[in-house]
């Protein structure tokens, strides 16, 4: 049984290894800057999984940007989706 626990967890990392290499190589070969700033996002989200580091301040700024710009509809493959309301926000609480 301990040895099915350290491989699925050797597996885990190496699936998350594997989804940073595919999606670096991919995203960099989009013209588009929001998927390129898309795919360091998560990279980096792997990344930090993996190695139990915290945020930056650097990089919780690229999220901010991202999210901002995704919500301002320069996104174009989604920039015709009508938002829907939070269903949950804070003033129903």
């Amino acid at each position: 049984m301990h040895h099915q626990c350290i491989l699925a967890e050797l597996s885990s990392r190496i699936q998350k290894l594997f989804v940073m290499l595919v999606t670096s190589g991919w995203a960099s070969k989009q013209e588009d800057e929001l998927v390129h700033q898309a795919g360091q996002v998560l990279t980096e989200e792997l990344k930090r999984e993996i190695t139990g580091s915290r945020t930056t301040t650097k990089e919780q700024k690229t999220f901010t940007d991202l999210g901002r710009s995704i919500i301002e509809g320069l996104y174009v493959p989604i920039s015709n989706v009508e938002p829907q309301p939070i269903l949950m926000n804070y003033e129903n609480r």
